[in-house]
């Protein structure tokens, strides 16, 4: 009873890769529903070497209907764990902290906690409506699934990172692009057979930056619904992202989306003197600092 449709399709040798292959599926998706006059239909992706949840479609479809446009789903590991794996596994402590102290300093309506980090190809869905929106997925060599992540973000649509959303894919070291989480797996393993240590943003830098970020959102939003915004906080928040304050007060006043401004100041902020400012450190100090902001 299930409709299930398969393509063999030959790619010349430049357009040979993931970005080209989930851009045809996932164009082939938004395509099948227009053939049946649904728009309110939902495109999901996941990998070949991965299993979905039995509940996998229910607890997507759920999310969509609470109101998101779409969602990320955790991304569990099956396989033989090996040493290296420590890294990843305090990899995930540490991004899970981060999601965590977002929810706190930063809190969205839209994407409550418990929440993740993850929003990935492996487990990803949209609402067609909003897939087309945005152009639909690019078709890059590696990282088509965080370029239709920033696409959503940077317009503002409701990414719901849901931990109910389950997949557990396969541990491998050898994948078929140049980036991705079996050429992490590789990394890592490197790391830990040369001892040497995983490096992450601090967690004084990641409590800064987010309290930069909910200061920002106050004065765009105040902008958007009054027409006027403290300009005295914006040359402040200027001043702690490191980035021209008449620069800034242009760009919240253009801004049609929040998540625009935000991309736009981090991007400027990351080529500026912040690089020189914070530093990454071990992630076991990182992860510290964290828990002990979050108590």
């Amino acid at each position: 009873a299930f409709p299930l449709r398969a393509a063999s399709i030959e790619l010349c040798a430049v357009d040979a890769h993931i970005g080209t292959v989930r851009k045809i599926l996932m164009d082939a998706a938004c395509s099948r529903f227009d053939l049946v006059n649904n728009h309110s239909g939902i495109i999901a992706s996941t990998d070949s070497d991965t299993v979905v949840d039995k509940r996998w479609l229910f607890h997507i479809m759920r999310e969509m209907s609470n109101g998101a446009d779409a969602v990320g789903g955790r991304i569990m590991t099956m396989g033989s764990l090996q040493d290296f794996m420590i890294y990843q596994q305090e990899n995930e402590i540490y991004r899970n902290l981060v999601a965590r102290v977002e929810s706190i300093i930063d809190p969205q309506d839209h994407d409550p906690w418990p929440r993740h980090f993850q929003y990935y190809g492996a487990n990803m869905a949209v609402k067609k409506s909003i897939y087309e929106a945005v152009g639909g997925i690019p078709a890059l060599r590696y990282l088509e699934d965080n370029a239709l992540h920033d696409a959503l973000f940077r317009n503002d649509f409701k990414i719901r990172r849901s931990p109910d959303v389950i997949v557990t894919t396969s541990i491998r070291t050898e994948g078929r692009v140049e980036i991705g989480f079996s050429e992490q797996l590789k990394k890592w393993s490197c790391m830990y057979n040369s001892g040497i240590p995983q490096k992450v943003p601090s967690g004084l830098e990641v409590i800064t930056l987010l309290n930069l970020r909910k200061r920002l959102r106050d004065c765009w939003l105040a902008s958007k619904k009054n027409g006027i915004f403290n300009k005295e906080e914006v040359v402040s928040i200027a001043g702690d992202l490191m980035v021209d304050a008449n620069w800034l007060s242009e760009e919240i006043d253009a801004a049609a989306y929040f998540g625009y401004l935000w991309l736009e100041a981090d991007s400027r902020r990351a080529r500026g003197k912040w690089q020189h400012t914070f530093h990454a450190e071990p992630i076991q100090s990182a992860t510290q600092y964290l828990e002990i902001f979050i108590g």
